[in-house]
């Protein structure tokens, strides 16, 4: 398997043969409860070793939420964690149905702008991004198809191989054993700090090694630290991914940039989220086996001090967000806004979705 030249680590795994990728045996539609005050520490046992997925489908008019898991049981934290929810069974929707023949989609996948995988997001984050997403899409959007997928998977052994390379190369510099041009550090440091990237697609091709050193040095000990935390964490990765059915080619750019600031939104400490847009159908053949692409070579990178590197010869982007189950419920949880288009439940199976205003000042509910 080539690795990319610069940005976009997923389109590294496009073309892969995923015969031999197991995927989910079971497909349910989830109706969240209204009116239900979530329990989010169930979300944190909400994994295993096998792929799991929460997929948003828009059509246009209303979000169903579908679930594919590798056994009925998998849905128990869910059902803990939203007293009143209902779970159906169904056989997952059709990409080409939906999609309508429309011809200017595009596909795109959610990675860390500064590929530090191993930072932490901020707490209180739970039960939000959902909801965001869900808003990005019904703004007046054609239809599209937002997967998450995660599962377990280990990566504590370079987490702490990159912990032990940020903290030596910082001591070097401040040995005096590495030379840092003090305007370059000033300015790769005032960039660390911006907050996020605006555009779906990155602007930067390429930093220098000195602008990377000043960064670690001013960064570098937290970043160590907040490493070695993570390599005595419980290991998993989460793959955010989507498929959009765009009539107009200027659809495109607006619907990324609705996505962008949905993904945008979620705060990890000195990194950010960022939209990539794709335009090779190639990246169906993921979402529709609901394989998640292996990380390792990307992370081996970094741990081997890729985070020195020029974009594009060792820092590259990683496809997959390495997180912890603390971490989960910040990315995998159910809508609860009463005013997204998604179908809910008063109590547990009896459904009422949200129906557009016939007249100005009018709802009405099913």
């Amino acid at each position: 398997m080539s690795l990319p030249k610069h940005f976009g680590a997923w389109s590294a795994y496009f073309g892969v043969d995923l015969s031999s990728y197991p995927s989910p045996s079971f497909f349910y539609e989830v109706q969240p409860p209204l009116g239900v005050e979530p329990r989010y520490k169930p979300l944190m046992s909400f994994y295993s070793g096998s792929a799991r997925c929460l997929e948003l489908w828009w059509d246009g008019e209303l979000v169903r939420i579908i679930l594919a898991c590798e056994t009925p049981a998998a849905v128990q934290p869910l059902r803990q964690a939203y007293p009143g929810a209902a779970f159906l069974d169904v056989q997952p929707p059709s990409w080409t149905e939906l999609q309508g023949g429309k011809n200017h989609g595009f596909t795109f996948d959610v990675e860390l702008s500064h590929s530090l995988p191993w930072v932490w997001t901020a707490p209180g984050q739970e039960g939000l991004l959902i909801d965001r997403v869900i808003s990005a899409l019904s703004g007046g959007y054609p239809p599209a198809w937002v997967q998450f997928a995660w599962m377990r998977w280990d990566w504590t052994w370079l987490a702490e191989e990159a912990a032990i390379r940020w903290q030596s190369h910082v001591e070097q510099v401040e040995a005096g054993e590495v030379r840092v041009d003090e305007e370059a550090l000033a300015e790769s440091f005032a960039r660390s700090m911006m907050g996020h990237i605006v555009s779906p697609v990155p602007r930067l091709k390429r930093e220098r090694s000195v602008n990377a050193a000043g960064t670690v040095y001013q960064l570098g000990a937290k970043i160590a630290q907040m490493y070695r935390e993570k390599a005595h964490s419980t290991p998993l990765i989460l793959h955010i991914r989507g498929a959009v059915a765009a009539e107009l080619p200027g659809d495109v750019k607006l619907l990324a940039d609705a996505l962008a600031s949905a993904f945008e939104s979620v705060d990890f400490q000195l990194d950010a989220l960022m939209v990539i847009v794709y335009h090779d159908r190639r990246a169906l053949e993921w979402m529709e086996r609901r394989a998640l692409p292996d990380p390792t070579p990307f992370l081996e990178l970094h741990a081997q001090g890729g985070f020195l590197c020029d974009w594009g010869e060792g820092r590259e982007l990683v496809p997959t967000l390495c997180v912890t189950p603390q971490e989960l419920p910040a990315f995998i949880h159910l809508p609860a806004d009463p005013s997204l288009p998604v179908r809910y439940t008063r109590a547990a199976g009896v459904p009422f979705a949200f129906q557009p205003p016939e007249e100005e000042g009018l709802e009405l509910w099913r």
